[in-house]
């Protein structure tokens, strides 16, 4: 007794172009300035520098990064300074 199997081949008319509308590619959005801050934060940026390096102001960069800003003044803290000094006579 003797078995034959031949080989089939798949019509390859149609695999000869892949469907346009599988392989194209998604768009690729931009990232955002307060991704842009945290990643140069994150590669050891100074404020100032990723400010510049972005446009922004340095209030945004605060901002992004959770930063407050110190609320006293120079002259607040002279005043609180000169308080605590005392000239004893």
């Amino acid at each position: 007794m003797s078995f034959t199997i031949s080989a089939v081949a798949p019509d390859s008319s149609t695999f000869d172009s892949p469907d346009s509308s599988l392989t194209a590619k998604a768009p690729v959005s931009e990232p955002t300035a307060t991704e842009q801050i945290h990643a140069l934060a994150l590669g050891g940026q100074s404020l100032d520098i990723i400010a510049s390096s972005l446009g922004v102001p340095i209030s945004q960069v605060d901002s992004a990064l959770d930063i407050t800003p110190s609320s006293t003044s120079e002259a607040s803290a002279l005043s609180a300074l000169s308080g605590r000094l005392s000239v004893e006579g």
